[in-house]
């Protein structure tokens, strides 16, 4: 419970990629996530090193000043205004200064394929947390992977494959002292 209580999104990260051993051990515990039907045929992409995510970063960057300049970006996503001053100022408002992500894909014919990824980063989420390592998810890169076919071919989807989930990892640049207080859900009891 502690575990849990304690989790949260980390969107501050040091500058340094996750050790090897630890990055392994994240990566080999994916197949014990439970899948829809025990189909077993979910594809991850790792971007292992701070400098490829770099590449992601400035692509990004520069795809998003365009779609500011033009104004199509109002027209795609709405209530993106809130970050506008931080994205005209070249802060990396999308991966965080993440140094790395992982890229869950199912096939498109998958019984679970929305659940599944899901499913498997919730669990890579939680085992990230026991080993130090903050996590974010990054709605808003799944939906830019499938604006920016360039950084999509960069990921190496199998054809018949969609990105359902991403997750940012790397060490926290900051600490917290205490857990979060939210909300209860509501909950009815038949």
């Amino acid at each position: 419970m502690n575990l849990i209580r304690q989790r949260r999104s980390i969107r501050q990260y040091r500058d340094e990629d996750v050790d090897e051993k630890t990055m392994e051990a994240l990566l080999q515990a994916l197949a014990w996530s439970p899948t829809g039907c025990n189909v077993h045929d979910l594809f991850f992409t790792v971007i292992r090193r701070k400098s490829e995510m770099d590449v992601f970063r400035n692509k990004m960057s520069e795809t998003l000043k365009l779609l500011i300049k033009t104004g199509i970006l109002r027209f795609v996503y709405p209530n993106f205004w809130r970050y506008m001053d931080e994205l005209q100022n070249g802060v990396d408002v999308i991966f965080r200064n993440a140094p790395h992500l992982i890229v869950a894909a199912s096939p498109n014919t998958a019984p679970c394929r929305e659940a599944d990824p899901w499913i498997a980063l919730s669990y890579f989420d939680l085992l990230a947390q026991s080993f130090g390592i903050g996590t974010c998810w990054c709605g808003f890169a799944v939906h830019a992977f499938r604006w920016l076919p360039s950084l999509k071919r960069r990921l190496a989807i199998p054809r018949g494959y969609t990105i359902r989930a991403v997750l940012l990892f790397g060490y926290p640049a900051v600490e917290y002292k205490r857990q979060t207080s939210p909300a209860p859900f509501q909950i009815k009891m038949l």
